[in-house]
């Protein structure tokens, strides 16, 4: 099922999110890529902020069930950035808005494939 299709679907299980979450991940990467000019690995480390997290190194998988909060109940913006690379993972900052949840058509969804998942470009990325 491509992207468009999950993000228009009134009830979204845990892996279409898990899908939603990883496509975030995918364009924070193009978009690091642009700003350094290098190839960023797609294995992730997320620091998580928010939902209980104060800035704890999770795994993708962590991450969602973590964020995932059922089929019709969503946070409604998540901030996401590339904020640190290796030779084998890129750390992602992710922070979970102080809002209350609700609907999928509640959440940032701007483009519309994001669901909350909104991209933030740092202004420094650092490189080990």
């Amino acid at each position: 099922m491509g992207l468009g299709a999950t993000c228009s679907k009134v009830d979204m299980t845990k892996e279409e999110f898990k899908n939603l979450l990883v496509s975030s991940l995918e364009l924070a990467a193009k978009y690091a890529e642009e700003k350094l000019d290098i190839r960023i690995p797609r294995d992730f480390q997320i620091l998580l902020f928010g939902a209980g997290h104060n800035g704890d190194l999770l795994s993708v998988k962590e991450v969602v069930d973590v964020l995932y909060l059922g089929p019709e109940l969503f946070y409604r913006v998540i901030d996401l950035s590339v904020v640190k690379v290796s030779a084998t993972y890129a750390t992602v900052f992710a922070r979970v808005s102080g809002h209350s949840p609700g609907d999928f058509e509640s959440t940032w969804n701007d483009p519309k494939t994001c669901g909350p998942f909104r991209q933030l470009i740092a202004e420094e990325i650092e490189i080990t």
